[in-house]
């Protein structure tokens, strides 16, 4: 049945009034009123008088006392006590029972706006801020979640959602993390009414994630950071917060290398761009293990063949699917995978949806002129025929030194592919590189799956619970690479404190910094391809410089890599001319001349001691 017109009004206008609490105490007043209102009218007519007399002749005094005590009931007769039952008790009903109803109604609704995220509270400065979630939000949590430290979370997903999953995550004796000093809330990082409310500015770490399944996060993770400055900078705060923002797009954190974000901010905050699909490509073959862990992966050059000159031994990588975290690793194994052999290393690419990507990819990067680095595309189901094929051949030859990155973003895919992979591969002695989401689990399936003889070396890497962009301390080696820079250069002669290439490491253009991270990246690839390892300098003797033919055969790897480093980021050779990309130097080893040389051979030479000055780590011959 339809409501009439009369009920459709009634309805709104009881939503409205109980909508809100302060719509609810505005209710009550008005009804008191009205009861107030109602006795002190029908005291004026003279069938109606109250008992008592204390009260004076007042009506309006008189109705309120007895709407507000309920002593005075009793002391009337007739119709008199009517007026005064209905005054007295509809009076205390409205002020203690309803008042109690709006009351308890009021910390419903609180509790429920807490539970969706929707309540705000103020934070002293000092916390850890996340700004949206998704799948690395755990893993962010954890890093941000030090002793005595709150972690707010600001997210446009379902908050008690997040909640839940970070209780299955921590609750647990043994966790790190204490639930209870994580606080979920509902909200965009776009508002700057919710970065104010939750005090973001006074946070000392943020982490720009961005939300799932919104458009253009990028773009919006970049202004965050900017509004963040900004608020922190209009309250004139002391010292710099440490912003991680998250560029999900590989093109567009490759175009960010190459600027400071947000200009003229630097100042009040640190920016830390990082892409999950590059951090790991670079932690596979690049992070320095520290103390006395062990580096749990290989190296693509992991038979010394190739640092042989003349040697017919060459490295092959399979990268098979080219979606973001594919195109990582075959970008990071074109800047380090340089050997002294001469052999050109092969980069095969395997997709079954090849055209856009490798269109994309070679627009991006200049890979047809890079001298050492060959790749070859194949648009093909990696469990096709042809592919199969290929795999087997280069597991059976002898001179190709094989590794397979499995990087289907979709986990089972990953693993149903490699365990799919022929028979040569899987028994063979190249390591077969597996993407998974989740750590949980893979150790012990790793070591049945080898206790079986079905693999010999199988590593899983691109799991979703480590952000190797927000380990503390990992520019370490670069910053100390531009350092020794700067002191060579005042020793030579050739220092220019206003060129920008000399600035101090802090006030240092971003696409500088990546040039010296990426030539620490390829120290670890380039002195294992030569045999060496790197062990704790208080377990064994260390060796502090290179043999005077390694060296040269070093620098001129070194060169090779800062060859392909520049040819990948749109360089061409000419006239050196940075605006324009040019350098003289974009020739072979041999072309250069001998100061250009030196500076490669000092590169050499400087890094055993950075690494054992950071890391406590010495280089010894053989080990893995």
């Amino acid at each position: 049945m339809k409501k009439n017109a009369f009920g459709c009004w009634w309805s709104q206008m009881v939503y409205r009034a109980w909508s809100s609490t302060p719509r609810q105490i505005i209710v009550l007043i008005g009804a008191f009123a009205l009861i107030v209102a109602f006795g002190a009218v029908l005291l004026c007519l003279p069938y109606f008088e109250f008992g008592a007399k204390d009260l004076g002749d007042n009506p309006w005094w008189v109705s309120f006392m007895h709407a507000t005590c309920p002593d005075y009931l009793g002391e009337t007769t007739g119709w008199s006590r009517v007026l005064d039952f209905f005054v007295t008790y509809g009076g205390w009903f409205v002020l203690q029972g309803v008042f109690v109803s709006i009351l308890v109604n009021a910390l419903d609704r609180r509790g429920q706006r807490t539970l969706e995220g929707d309540a705000r509270c103020r934070f002293k400065d000092g916390h850890g801020v996340v700004l949206g979630w998704g799948a690395m939000g755990v893993s962010v949590v954890e890093k941000l979640a030090k002793p005595g430290r709150k972690v707010i979370i600001l997210s446009q997903e379902n908050a008690e959602e997040v909640r839940e999953q970070l209780r299955t995550e921590f609750d647990c004796p043994e966790c790190a993390v204490d639930p209870r000093k994580v606080f979920v809330f509902r909200g965009s990082l776009d508002s700057n009414t919710d970065l104010k409310a939750l005090n973001v500015a006074g946070a000392d770490e943020v982490v720009v994630l961005g939300d799932r399944n919104v458009r253009g996060n990028d773009s919006r993770n970049l202004q965050a950071a900017t509004r963040i400055a900004e608020l922190r900078d209009a309250r004139k705060m002391e010292g710099k917060v440490t912003i991680h923002i998250h560029i999900d797009d590989l093109r567009s954190y490759d175009l960010i290398q190459d600027i400071d974000i947000p200009s003229g901010r630097q100042g009040v905050a640190n920016f830390h761009p990082f892409n999950f699909c590059e951090d790991w490509a670079r932690r596979i073959w690049c992070a320095i293990p520290g103390g006395s862990t062990a580096h749990v992966y290989p190296p693509l050059a992991y038979a010394p063949e190739v640092a042989r000159k003349e040697s017919s031994a060459y490295v092959h990588l399979f990268v098979l699917g080219f979606g973001q975290m594919g195109q990582a690793i075959a970008v990071q194994a074109a800047r380090i995978a340089h050997y002294a052999s001469g052999r050109k290393t092969k980069i095969t690419v395997v997709d079954s949806k090849l055209e856009a990507r490798e269109v994309s990819f070679r627009s991006h990067c200049a890979i047809d002129a890079m001298p050492d680095i060959e790749f070859t595309f194949l648009k093909a189901y990696a469990e096709s025929a042809t592919v199969r094929d290929k795999l087997a051949e280069a597991a059976d030859d002898p001179n190709q030194i094989l590794s397979v990155a499995v990087c289907f973003s979709d986990p089972d895919a990953s693993m149903s592919t490699a365990l799919s992979l022929p028979a040569p591969v899987i028994t063979g002695d190249n390591p077969v590189y597996v993407r998974q989401e989740t750590r949980s689990g893979l150790s012990s399936l790793a070591q049945k799956i080898k206790d079986q003889k079905r693999w010999k070396d199988i590593r899983f890497f691109g799991t979703l619970d480590e952000c190797y962009g927000l380990v503390p301390g990992q520019d370490k080696i670069a910053e100390q690479i531009h350092n020794s820079y700067i002191e060579q250069a005042k020793a030579e002669g050739w220092y220019d404190p206003e060129k920008p290439s000399f600035h101090p490491w802090k006030s240092l253009a971003e696409h500088y910094r990546w040039s010296n991270r990426y030539q620490s990246d390829a120290f670890l690839e380039r002195i294992r391809a030569f045999g060496y390892s790197l062990q704790p300098v208080s377990a064994s003797e260390t060796i502090s410089r290179f043999p005077l033919e390694q060296l040269e055969l070093l620098a001129e790897t070194e060169h090779d890599r800062w060859w392909a480093e520049r040819l990948l980021a749109g360089w061409t050779p000419g006239d050196r001319n940075d605006d324009l990309r040019q350098h003289p130097n974009l020739v072979p080893y041999e072309g250069l001349d001998e100061p250009t040389k030196e500076y490669d051979r000092d590169a050499i030479r400087n890094m055993p001691s950075l690494i054992q000055d950071n890391f406590g780590m010495g280089l010894v011959r053989g080990g893995s």
